[in-house]
């Protein structure tokens, strides 16, 4: 089964899963990037037996001196609204749809930027560019503004950039 986004802004370039024609079970996934031929992301099996397992695979012993608690009979905790932590400020949005969906942050109070490049290990992954920094996978782009929003999505950075403006 082969997905191609229908984008001209997306990092997908296909989604690829092989599936047993007899079980109809997922064997294999590889997510394809515009900026590479091999796959960014791929998941498989390299061997599988769809044969009866041995009921003994499904035993468990604890070790001695454990607790066992069934969690069918511990005490759900009450949470309510009053107990959520109150967010201020302009929420995280969701712009675009599809393959083009892109979260937007707004500005902090913390300046993320500076913050970011104050931090030796996280500054050697970001890459100074037009309007802020980025961090880059071959299917994921995330731009910070100089002003703080935070842009992140599986399409190109001029896309982020462009969003920003």
């Amino acid at each position: 089964l082969i997905v191609k986004p229908n984008s001209d802004v997306s990092l997908i370039d296909s989604v690829v899963l092989s599936i047993d024609s007899e079980t109809a079970v997922p064997l294999a996934a590889a997510i394809y990037s515009v900026e590479q031929a091999e796959p960014a992301i791929e998941v498989g099996f390299e061997s599988i037996s769809f044969t009866d397992q041995d009921e003994s695979l499904f035993t468990f012993t604890a070790p001695a001196g454990a607790t066992i608690t069934n969690l069918d009979e511990m005490a759900k905790p009450d949470v309510s609204d009053s107990d959520k932590p109150e967010y201020e400020g302009e929420k995280p949005t969701m712009v675009g749809e599809d393959w083009d969906s892109v979260l937007v942050m707004p500005a902090g109070e913390m300046n993320l930027l500076a913050e970011l490049q104050d931090n030796q290990l996280l500054s050697s992954l970001l890459k100074p560019v037009a309007g802020g920094v980025a961090f880059e996978t071959p299917i994921m782009k995330v731009f910070i503004a100089t002003d703080g929003r935070v842009f992140a999505g599986a399409v190109s950075l001029s896309h982020l950039q462009k969003l920003a403006n």
